[in-house]
């Protein structure tokens, strides 16, 4: 629980800045004239709200479910999550390699 309220502490800008930029960009959508506007105005409320929603959302609801389903590493782990575990863990040292190969060859001179 202590995990997911500082997780959220640290996104929440992030998120609240994100939500209120993308809902902003529909807003001229919202104000459109002629028929164009009139075919639009429905397709802005819907695509702005749903954006408010998944803020909200992304800032309440998501934390919780976390800190409810995840469990620390080793506890009471099925097969899935310890496989799934297993090629997260792949992915991340494949892109540690693969970052360090773009490194040295770019630090390189010509």
């Amino acid at each position: 629980m202590e995990a997911a309220i500082e997780g959220g502490r640290e996104i929440g800008f992030t998120i609240l800045s994100m939500t209120l930029s993308l809902a902003a960009v529909f807003i001229p959508v919202l104000f459109m004239s002629g028929i164009m506007g009139k075919l639009f105005h429905e397709f802005a409320v819907v695509i702005m709200a749903a954006i408010i929603i998944s803020g909200v959302v992304s800032l309440s609801l998501t934390p919780m479910l976390c800190s409810r389903f995840l469990k620390p590493l080793g506890e009471n782990q099925n097969a899935f999550q310890r496989s799934s575990e297993k090629s997260s863990m792949g992915a991340r040292d494949f892109y540690g390699w693969t970052l360090r190969g773009v490194l040295r060859t770019a630090s390189s001179p010509c």
